[in-house]
């Protein structure tokens, strides 16, 4: 699917839906793929439920594309998984701010 959707120029909302769910599989077995869904999810959007029209696939989501396909093709010798004790590949950032202090005194 990956690669077919590689070599289109266009594409309906059946084709992207069937992508997605495969991508979100796969995606639930390695942490680090789950960052290259913003493209697939943007161009589903675009749609807007209407299944009629066909939109073009982007560079950006064909870029995203290559990298699950190259996390596919590496699936001989294990997926990018993360390691438990690690946790995620990637990590969260805390921002606080106390601009509002002054207003709640």
């Amino acid at each position: 699917m990956i690669d077919n959707m590689l070599c289109k120029r266009v594409c309906g909302l059946k084709e992207v839906q069937k992508l997605h769910g495969k991508l979100n599989d796969i995606g639930r077995m390695s942490d680090f793929l789950k960052g290259f869904c913003f493209h697939v999810l943007r161009l589903m959007a675009k749609f807007r439920g209407n299944e009629k029209t066909v939109r073009f696939v982007t560079k950006d989501l064909k870029n995203d594309l290559s990298v699950w396909r190259a996390a596919v093709k590496g699936t001989g010798t294990g997926l990018p998984i993360s390691d438990p004790e690690r946790g995620p590949a990637l990590t969260s950032l805390v921002f606080v701010s106390d601009a509002a202090g002054a207003a709640t005194s």
